[in-house]
């Protein structure tokens, strides 16, 4: 992975004042130069101190010039000295610059003239001289005496005698002089040459300035696009003993659109490509340089030189064959203006603006392992000299080792949810391997954070590289630069569904982007639909897709899901595909009385309430309308409601089967039945009129009707029969029939037949019942005490067939009374439509049990305050026989309690079901009649019913205000013999009596419950006992009263104006 790296170079500043100086003085005692260096200052450009760079000293009478540092001095006595400085190198014409200096000039007091001058050469021999003259009466002659071959001059001159035309061989001079006062003469005078070049109108302007006086010279003269420039100075005196100085000293030179900007890295010398943070010790790099000047129009003469502050550390370049020297693309041998070991450097042309260079070079790595490689750069103009500085560091040890890279022998391991494409889905984490040969992890410089060595990474990012190492505390030895970049995508991407017609799908994903649509199809599982191209392991955060050929796949559901590059999955989008064929519903039977089945009064749609539906939106002509059904429905379609189909969609037809009936047919399902029909049994078929805009029919709804002539004779409990001895222990008053009985028949004729299903079990008798028999006359006698028939024809007659006894399948006489058994007895009533009512009584006799059920007893159990008290005595129990089962039995315990409401209500003003269990727990005292251990009970949960029989077990009772309940619950011990306990609660508000002399009591009637003698009924509001409740809540009302007072009081005292106490 790669490492980015972060130019730390900044833009170079304005160069500061070195020294450049040329003129005539005489010195003593010159000051020698200073060898003090300061630190290397990235990203600044600093200008040059010493002017030798620069300049080659030119004497031409004596040996009067020298050069310090930025200062040129020209010194002599009693004798005209003559000399000066021509550049090394050429200075451009086509950008930018300036010199400034200070200029020393001896007074003409003690010479007799000095001067200097500036001068540019041209390869032709033209010369361009600004001169500052201070001049009496000598002879020597102004110019650049040390060549003979310039041609003509063209002249800019301040002087303060302008009496001299002489200037140059032969008087050549030629331009303009300008005469300054004396007094501008003398010591650190300041003056300044600058030049600009005009790339538009390609013409150059020199200024020339000094103690304030200004020349501007549009250079005509020189047209050179290079130039050497030459600094000349005499001093002529007489009768002087001491030598006389003339000074330049440079406080400024610069290009002025000289601003450079340089980065350094290393690269892999076999494959420039690749970017080094690491080398091991021994291993040659590339060392790369990237330079540009980003202040002007105009390239520039450059070198990249080692620094002159600093040394390289750790890294030296290379020489003879091994180096390999680069500008660009192109390759460069090493020579005397090409070598990074020399002071000259690499030079090239340092290109403008936007434009870079690269300068490449190899070095050796020489330092140890776990140090750092520090190469020092400087990027110098050609000519002033002055110097970008820059430096950059390449960690000197092999980096470390992920378990990806090497699952055997690794240093790091990265953790996290892998994704899918180089993603991860959750927090990553960076943390050392347990056999790592490193302790520490430092990030971005920085220990990690956690104790364990590691760093979690939680933030979704499309990207981050992170730079570490491995460090060894011990010894302090440290691995190379680490890196790993990490692209973490926690968000799941979107689906829309944008168009159900067309299918098609809008997904979205703003980090990882969208890589996939799947589908689901009916009862399979997921599968690519369709696949974006990926760039990097990036999708597109917006793609667009279409199910094309949905319309030709079967019904069922499907669902659709994005997913993003790094394999998160949005939320399903589910299409429900329900192209099915409309559907008609409607009751399969019904009947009707003959009466109401005459012609015109039956509607079909009305009579099996009928409705149809289809899955899309129909087209029907106008005015159709849509009859709802009473209680069908139209079933969904994948949880779809279907849209109704109109009346007139709907035909029927109506027909009989075997018999002489016209069959009948109606276009509109709410058609009416033209004819009258008689009683009989009917088919009715609806059908869909067409098909449905897709093309489908509804399949045809067969419906059975009955015409009918009144019901089944009716049987309802109850009449008086008088027994013989020995009657049937069951009393036929108290009759209750099986609650599932078979439905009623009708025949073919539309007659009613009804079979009522009973049944008594009686237990055997010592001595037997009946003498031992129950006779067909008592069975006659049973039939007419134990059921009510009557007729539903308007004449009432009913006529009854014989009765009917058998046993085992066999007909018999009689009943047997003295061992169990099973007789079924029937008879039929027929009315006079020929409907008919069969009674059909299973008659079983069984043994006593052997085990009693469990016994009820009046409970002990604790109380709360507002419980009624627990009775002394229970109501007899009630036993009768198991129906199915002669070996079991099943008791019935009916207890009633009545209570008053009064001030306090019971239980809190509720009763749950769970507060009612605790009740009856302490209330009743049940045990199993089996011996132990086999006495185990178990109970059913409570039950509560209200006044109507209706089950409020969950809401409870609301014991506030008046009401009538029922409470429930059974115990069953092993053998399946079961005790009910059923109490009938009653709630009443009366109001009470206050008895004279007696406060707190009244004459109420109190709580009343069965077996119990009143001194033990409910909460106390009525015996002749105090209610320590509601002494309570009358002293908590006192004690409230008493502090409201006190505090009303003291909020009246505070009140008060001071002045009235």
């Amino acid at each position: 992975m790669r490492h980015l790296i972060r130019d730390k170079n900044r833009r170079g500043g304005r160069s500061v004042a070195m020294a450049l100086a040329c003129a005539l003085l005489l010195a003593a005692f010159p000051t020698p130069p200073s060898t003090a260096r300061a630190a290397q200052k990235d990203g600044s450009v600093t200008q040059c101190t010493d002017l030798n760079q620069m300049f080659n000293i030119v004497n031409v009478a004596g040996t009067p010039t020298t050069i310090r540092e930025s200062t040129i001095s020209i010194s002599g006595k009693n004798a005209q000295v003559c000399g000066g400085a021509k550049s090394k190198k050429k200075i451009s014409l086509r950008t930018d610059w300036e010199i400034e200096m200070l200029v020393t000039l001896p007074s003409l007091s003690t010479c007799l003239a000095s001067w200097s001058t500036f001068n540019i050469f041209s390869e032709n021999g033209n010369v361009l001289q600004f001169i500052l003259l201070n001049h009496t009466t000598g002879s020597s002659s102004v110019g650049w005496h040390s060549n003979s071959n310039w041609g003509t001059c063209t002249a800019i001159l301040y002087g303060a005698q302008g009496s001299r035309n002489d200037f140059g061989p032969s008087a050549a001079i030629s331009g303009y002089q300008k005469k300054i006062s004396a007094s501008d003469f003398g010591s650190q005078k300041p003056a300044s040459l600058s030049y600009h070049w005009d790339n538009t109108t390609k013409q150059g302007t020199f200024t020339f300035v000094y103690n304030g006086h200004t020349t501007v010279f549009v250079n005509n003269k020189i047209s050179d696009e290079t130039v050497y420039l030459s600094l000349e100075g005499a001093v002529e005196a007489s009768g002087v003993s001491h030598y006389l100085t003339s000074q330049m000293q440079f406080t400024g030179f610069r290009y002025t659109q000289y601003q450079p900007t340089m980065s350094v890295r290393f690269l892999d010398p076999g494959d420039n490509t690749k970017e080094l943070h690491y080398a091991l010790p021994g291993d040659t790099v590339t060392v790369e340089a990237t330079a540009q000047n980003i202040g002007s129009t105009y390239s520039f003469p450059a070198a990249l030189k080692n620094s002159d502050l600093n040394a390289h550390v750790g890294i030296t370049p290379c020489t003879g064959s091994d180096q390999k020297i680069y500008i660009g693309s192109t390759p460069v041998a090493t020579d005397t203006t090409h070598d990074i070991t020399k002071d000259s450097g690499i030079a090239f042309s340092l290109p403008t603006g936007d434009d870079a260079v690269t300068i490449r070079y190899n070095a050796t790595v020489t330092g140890d392992s776990g140090t750092t490689a520090t190469v020092y750069q400087r990027l110098q103009d050609d000519f002033f000299k002055n110097n970008y500085y820059h430096q950059s560091s390449l960690t000197v040890g092999a980096p470390m080792v992920s378990d990806d890279e090497d699952p055997d022998h690794y240093d790091y391991i990265v953790e996290g949810p892998a994704g899918e494409n180089g993603w991860y889905t959750g927090t990553v984490t960076i943390a050392l391997a347990p056999d790592s040969t490193y302790d520490e992890l430092y990030f971005d410089g920085a220990a990690a954070p956690s104790e364990n060595g590691q760093k979690q990474f939680e933030t979704d990012t499309a990207g981050t590289q992170t730079d570490f190492y491995g460090v060894q505390t011990s010894d302090g030895k440290r691995s190379g630069d680490t890196s790993e970049t990490l692209k973490i995508d926690t968000t799941a991407p979107t689906l829309q569904l944008t168009d159900r017609g067309t299918m098609s799908f809008s997904l979205k994903d703003s980090l990882s982007g969208v890589w996939k649509l799947q589908v689901k199809l009916p009862g399979g599982g997921w599968q690519d639909l369709q696949l974006y191209d990926l760039t990097d392991g990036a999708g597109d955060p917006v793609q667009t897709a279409a199910h094309t050929n949905f319309t030709g796949l079967p019904n069922g559901t499907y669902q659709y899901r994005a997913v993003d590059a790094a394999g998160n999955t949005s939320d399903p989008v589910t299409v429900k595909k329900t192209d099915v064929a409309p559907v008609i519903v409607a009751d399969d039977t019904a009947t009707v009385q003959h009466s109401a089945a005459t012609a015109g009064s039956l509607s079909p749609q009305a009579v099996f309430d009928m409705i149809a539906g289809d899955d899309i939106a129909v087209t029907a002509p106008a005015g159709s309308v849509k009859t709802p059904a009473v209680h069908n429905t139209l079933p969904t379609v994948d949880g779809t409601a279907r849209i109704q189909l109109y009346d007139e969609q709907i035909s029927w037809r109506l027909e009989q089967p075997g018999s002489s009936f016209t069959p009948q047919t109606g276009a509109a399902s709410t058609t009416r039945i033209p004819v009258d029909l008689p009683c009989g049994k009917y088919i009715l078929t609806f059908s869909q009129n067409g098909a449905d805009d897709d093309g489908h029919t509804a399949p045809p709804k067969v419906c059975t009707l009955y015409v009918v002539e009144g019901q089944a004779p009716d049987v309802q409990p109850g009449g008086d029969t008088t027994y013989p001895d020995g009657r049937p222990d069951t009393d036929p008053d108290d009759a209750v029939f099986p609650p599932d009985q078979p439905e009623p028949d009708i025949d073919d004729q539309g007659q009613v037949h009804r079979t009522l299903i009973d049944q008594i079990t009686e237990q055997l008798q010592d001595p037997p019942a009946g003498g031992g028999r129950y006779t067909r006359q008592n069975m006659l006698d049973l039939f007419a005490g134990r059921y009510q028939v009557t007729s539903s024809q308007p004449d009432g007659l009913l006529q009854w067939g014989q009765l009917h006894i058998t046993h085992q399948g066999q007909p018999v006489s009689e009943l047997g009374t003295t061992r169990p058994g099973q007789y079924i007895i029937t008879r039929t009533a027929t009315d006079s439509a020929g409907n008919t009512t069969t009674i059909q009584l299973t008659y079983t006799f069984v043994e006593r049990p052997v085990v009693d059920p469990p016994h009820v007893q009046p409970g002990d159990g604790p109380i709360q305050p507002d419980w009624p008290q627990n009775p002394d005595q229970l109501p007899e129990v009630t036993v009768t026989p198991d129906g199915q089962n002669p070996t079991i039995s099943h008791a019935l315990l009916r207890d009633e309690l009545v209570q008053d409401i009064g001030i306090a209500p019971p239980f809190g003003g509720h009763l749950s079901a769970q507060t009612a269990a605790g009740w009856f727990d302490g209330r009743y005292r049940l045990q199993s009649a089996l011996p132990y251990p086999a006495d185990t009970l178990t109970y059913s949960p409570i039950q509560i019913l209200d006044s109507q029989g209706r089950d409020i077990t969950a809401l409870g009772i609301d014991t506030t205000a008046p009401g009538s309940y029922t409470i429930r619950r059974t115990a069953t011990d092993l053998l399946g013999n079961t005790t009910t306990v059923e109490l009938s609660y009653q709630l009443t508000q009366r109001q009470a009596q206050i008895v004279p002399g007696e406060t707190g009591t009244s004459t109420g009637d109190g709580g009343h419950q069965s077996g119990s003698d009143g001194a033990n009924g409910g909460v106390d509001t009525g015996e002749h006992r105090r209610c320590w409740v509601h002494w309570l809540a009358l002293l908590a009302a006192g004690c409230t009263a008493g502090y409201t007072w006190l505090v009303l009081r003291r909020q009246d005292e505070e009140e008060q104006d001071p002045n009235e106490i």
